[in-house]
């Protein structure tokens, strides 16, 4: 077996791939958007912390900011509760095309 690293890489290195799950998630998220569009009726500005979505251990919130996070929010990985939320909307149009 041959290998070669480059840069930094080597046998040991442990790759970062949180940005590779997140271009995944994109995408289910815009897939879920589209095939299940009747059990998300509100689309990205649903909101995910309901009883609807968790199980019954997570109520009551121990912060209430969590109730107003979006599935918008989830698939924009902010950090934080800080900032507001821009308009997704015509990421999930593109990705129902």
């Amino acid at each position: 077996m041959y290998e070669r690293y480059f840069g930094c890489g080597n046998s040991e290195a442990l790759p970062e791939l949180a940005s590779c799950g997140k271009a995944f998630t994109s995408i289910a998220v815009g897939i879920m958007l589209k095939e299940k569009a009747a059990l998300i009726p509100n689309g990205l500005d649903e909101r995910v912390f309901k009883p609807k979505y968790l199980p019954a251990e997570f109520f009551p919130l121990d912060d209430r900011r969590k109730g107003k996070i979006t599935l918008g929010r989830y698939w924009q990985c902010p950090p934080g509760f800080a900032g507001p939320i821009p308009d997704l909307q015509m990421v999930v149009s593109a990705v129902s095309r």
